[in-house]
């Protein structure tokens, strides 16, 4: 199968943003083996075009989009079934491949982009959906621990900032770092590994993490503040 990351034109956002934190959503006690133990759980990609909701997204993966606004008329023939002729008001045509192959983790990314007058703006409720418990993450000191992990273990990875895009209107090659404007509130930071993994998850492990990552309920995160008094240049693209 051609590379998904090749296939895709250049998939980085359009305006790079520094990262200064990510957010971890799920279940306390997955959470606490990320924290405690440095356990980092990456899903099969090709499970998470099983459905439509804010955990799965069946444009998962999805090579080129054109989107169609206003209507039109679709024409096609079949060796059997003949000259068809089909009338639409709106819709989307996509490409994918059958079957995608890899493991993802996926972040809620703070970056300087949710500061106004250097006051953090609200992370969205939604992001709560995920489970009961967050993990606040210091991006810098995290990346470098994860960069070494990876490369110890001979991993092929990327990571960076998802760009968004609105399928009813967008037309192109889209990729793994692309997804539709319906999720872009979850802000996502993801983490590729390459692999020829289609169904099971792999787990990597960093230990401990206690100091440079912390625990909270979720519907505390509406909560959370912070002040930017200086920034530090902070590489969030792995490759």
């Amino acid at each position: 199968m051609e590379n998904l990351l090749e296939v895709a034109e250049k998939p980085q956002p359009k305006k790079t943003s520094q990262v200064y934190f990510l957010l971890k959503f799920g279940e306390e006690e997955h959470l606490k083996s990320l924290v405690e133990k440095g356990i980092i759980y990456l899903g099969a990609i090709n499970k998470l075009r099983e459905g439509d909701n804010h955990k799965f997204d069946s444009y998962e993966g999805a090579t080129f989009i054109k989107g169609f606004v206003g209507g039109g008329i679709i024409e096609s023939s079949h060796p059997t079934l003949g000259y068809l002729k089909m009338k639409f008001e709106s819709g989307t045509y996509k490409e994918t491949y059958e079957t995608l192959y890899g493991n993802i983790c996926s972040f809620y990314a703070i970056t300087q982009d949710h500061f106004t007058d250097s006051k953090l703006t609200s992370v969205d409720s939604r992001m709560q959906e995920f489970g009961s418990h967050f993990v606040m993450i210091n991006m810098s000191e995290f990346m470098k621990r994860l960069r070494k992990k990876l490369e110890e273990l001979k991993l092929k990875y990327h990571g960076r900032l998802v760009e968004y895009y609105d399928e009813k209107s967008y037309e192109g090659r889209r990729g793994l770092f692309n997804k539709r404007n319906k999720f872009e509130y979850q802000k996502e930071y993801r983490l590729y590994i390459e692999n020829q993994e289609a169904e099971n998850p792999i787990t990597i492990t960093l230990d401990d993490l206690s100091d440079i990552a912390w625990i909270a309920p979720s519907n505390t995160v509406d909560k959370l503040t912070m002040d930017v008094t200086y920034s530090i240049e902070v590489d969030n693209v792995i490759h």
